[in-house]
C-alpha cells in the first residue's frame, strides 16, 4: 500500500471526508472535476468501503506489494479484506505474544481460520512480498521463511474471497494457489479435506505451530489420532450414519452437517448432522482444538453455539490430564487426579500432569534418552490396564528401566 492509500485509510477511519471545490474559471473547474472523478474511479477498482473504523478496505492486491505488522499497525496487521468484510488477511501476534503469523481471520468472531507460517513464526518487522512469481514471508535478514511459489502461470492478483479462501490469480482470473488446499486446524463451509490430508492441532491459542493431534481422512472413514494411535472414529460416533461403502474422496461441511463424500455428489458415505439454533446466525467452523477435541461451532461477534464435540467423553482425549494424570468420568464431564505417589506438576503452563513426589524418581530430560545417559532405556507396552474402574488419559504405558539407580518404575506417559 503506498502512502497515499494509507492516508486514505486513516481518513476513512476517522469519519467521512467532505470535499469542497473553490470557485475557479470554468475550464479550470472542469479539469479539476475530471481529475477528481478519474482518481476516484481508479481507487474504486482496488478499494472497498471499510466495514468498521480502522479496518482494511483493500480487496485486491497487485504484484510489487509489501506489508508488515509495523506498517499496518493501525489496522492490527490487517492488509486485505473480502468484499463483504467478513474475512481479513492479517500479520498478527495471537494474544499479544512476540511471535507473528500470516493468517486469515473471521472478523466478527475474531477467529483465525488459516495460518501460513505455522512452524516458522516471524517478527513484527518481517515482510510479506507479493510478486509475479507468488507471495512469501521474509525475516528481518531477508531470508524466506514461507512461500507460495512455483506456480503454473504469472501472478496477477491476490484476493480474499467471501468464503475465507485466500487465492492467487493469473490475468485470466484462474486460480494458481489457494489457502483452502492447505488447511491448518480449521475447516470452513465450501472447503474440502481430501483423502490422505489432515487437520493438525495448534500447540495452544498463543503458539500456532503444529501440535500432536490430527484429523485424518482415510479410504472409508475419518479418525482422530495422537502419535499414530486412533482415539476417535467418525463412523462409530452415535451421531454419525454410514450410508454407502464407496471409497471416500473428501470430507466437507455445510450448514446442516459434516459429510464424507465419494467421487460424486450423490455418493455420501457417512453423514453427521447437527442443529443450528433457529435464532442464532453465525459462521460454522470445524476445528481440531489444541486439546485434541474436534469441535463444530456456530460463531458470531457476540456468542458461540456449540454444535458438536468429539470424543463425547473427555477422558478419551490422550493428554486431557497431562503426563501421568488420571482422568475419571463424572457428571461434569471429567476430572483429573494424580496417583497417591504423584503430585500435580506445577512447572507446566496449564498446571496439568503429575510428577513423582520423590524427585529422585523423576524422568531424565529429554525423555527419549538423547541426553547421553546410556543407562536409561524406554520400552513401549501396549494393551495394559492400570485399574479396572479407572481409565487413564493415555494410550500406552512406558516402562522406565533406570539401571544407574537400580530402580524400575512404571508410570503412565503420553
Amino acid at each position: 500500500m503506498d502512502s497515499k492509500h494509507k492516508k486514505s485509510a486513516a481518513g476513512k477511519a476517522s469519519g467521512r471526508r467532505q470535499f469542497r471545490i473553490a470557485s475557479l474559471p470554468c475550464s479550470s473547474s472542469n479539469r479539476l472535476l475530471s481529475g477528481i472523478i478519474a482518481a476516484f474511479y481508479l481507487i474504486g477498482t482496488v478499494l472497498h468501503s471499510p466495514v468498521t473504523a480502522g479496518a482494511p478496505f483493500i480487496t485486491i492486491i497487485r504484484p510489487n506489494f509489501t506489508a508488515s505488522y509495523h506498517e499496518f499497525i493501525d489496522t492490527s496487521g490487517a492488509f486485505l479484506a473480502s468484499e463483504d468484510g467478513s474475512f481479513e488477511a492479517r500479520i498478527t501476534n495471537p494474544n499479544d505474544t512476540e511471535t507473528f503469523y500470516l493468517v486469515v481471520a473471521h472478523v466478527s468472531s475474531n477467529t483465525i481460520v488459516w495460518t501460513a507460517n505455522r512452524n516458522s513464526a516471524i517478527s513484527g518487522a518481517s515482510e510479506l512480498r507479493l510478486t509475479t512469481d507468488g507471495f512469501s514471508l521474509h525475516d528481518t535478514a531477508g531470508y524466506t521463511v514461507w512461500s507460495a511459489s512455483n506456480l503454473s502461470s504469472v501472478v496477477s492478483a491476490l484476493r480474499l474471497l467471501t468464503t475465507g479462501n485466500l487465492v492467487l490469480l493469473d490475468a485470466a482470473k484462474n486460480s494458481l494457489w489457494e489457502s483452502f488446499d492447505y488447511p491448518t486446524d480449521v475447516l470452513l463451509a465450501g472447503q474440502n479435506l481430501r483423502r490422505g490430508r489432515f487437520l493438525v492441532s495448534s500447540v495452544s491459542s498463543e503458539d500456532l505451530s503444529e501440535g500432536i493431534y490430527r484429523l485424518t481422512v482415510g479410504d472409508d472413514d475419518a479418525t482422530l489420532t495422537w502419535k499414530g494411535l486412533n482415539y476417535w472414529v467418525l463412523s462409530t460416533d452415535t451421531n454419525a450414519f454410514r450410508l454407502t461403502n464407496f471409497r471416500v474422496e473428501y470430507l466437507a461441511m455445510n450448514s446442516s452437517g459434516v459429510y464424507l463424500m465419494g467421487s460424486t455428489v450423490e455418493q455420501t458415505v457417512i453423514e453427521l448432522h447437527f442443529n443450528v439454533p433457529a435464532t442464532f446466525s453465525g459462521i460454522q467452523i470445524v476445528k481440531l482444538e489444541a486439546t485434541g477435541a474436534l469441535t463444530i461451532v456456530s460463531r458470531n461477534s457476540t456468542a458461540t453455539a456449540q454444535l458438536f464435540s468429539a470424543p463425547t467423553d473427555p477422558c478419551r482425549l490422550p493428554m486431557i490430564c497431562g503426563r501421568a494424570g488420571i482422568c475419571t468420568s463424572d457428571t461434569k464431564g471429567g476430572s483429573c487426579v494424580c496417583d497417591t505417589e504423584f503430585t500435580p506438576d506445577q512447572e507446566t503452563a496449564s498446571g496439568a500432569g503429575c510428577v513423582p513426589k520423590d524427585a529422585s524418581l523423576a524422568l531424565p530430560s529429554p525423555c527419549n534418552g538423547s541426553s547421553g545417559d546410556a543407562n536409561v532405556e524406554y520400552l513401549n507396552m501396549t494393551n495394559v490396564s492400570l485399574n479396572g474402574n479407572v481409565r487413564t488419559s493415555v494410550r500406552e504405558i512406558v516402562l522406565v528401566l533406570a539401571y544407574s539407580t537400580e530402580r524400575i518404575m512404571a508410570i503412565a506417559s503420553p
